[in-house]
């Protein structure tokens, strides 16, 4: 999926199955790419705040349509690695640890997945909603 904002494109996100891991699962927030300047959080804010209250493109938007696009079809994983490239890093040190942390994503442990060391987390779609609304929405 593109993203746009006043007919400008400002990330894209991609969701595809993922028997390779569990037959009838699927892999979700895969190839985000957000810019910068579609943040609505600049300045000084604790990041983890920031993903613990989902104010960031990811769970707004992307997360989100994702689990629409599954539509209860099976179980929703996620990767992350500690590659230098991109945001992983911020992914695997601070996103989904916290998500983590309040319950939508656990750790399931490694998986060589394309080439790459990934750790596989299984998202919660009904405690990501049902957390997602309890904080300010940006549409």
């Amino acid at each position: 999926w593109i993203l746009y904002q006043n007919d400008e494109a400002v990330g894209s996100v991609a969701a595809h199955s993922f028997d390779e891991f569990l037959p009838g699962s699927y892999r979700v927030l895969s190839r985000v790419c957000a810019f910068e300047y579609s943040s609505r959080n600049k300045g000084l804010n604790k990041v983890k705040r920031l993903f613990a209250e989902h104010q960031s493109i990811s769970d707004q938007f992307f997360l989100s349509q994702c689990i629409n696009w599954v539509n209860g079809r099976g179980r929703i994983f996620s990767s992350s690695n500690q590659n230098e490239e991109g945001s992983q890093r911020l992914v695997h040190r601070y996103y989904f640890p916290t998500l983590e942390n309040i319950g939508i994503a656990q750790n399931m442990g490694n998986f060589y997945y394309r080439g790459v060391d990934q750790t596989i987390w299984e998202i919660f779609p009904d405690k990501f909603l049902e957390n997602l609304n309890r904080y300010p929405r940006w549409v």
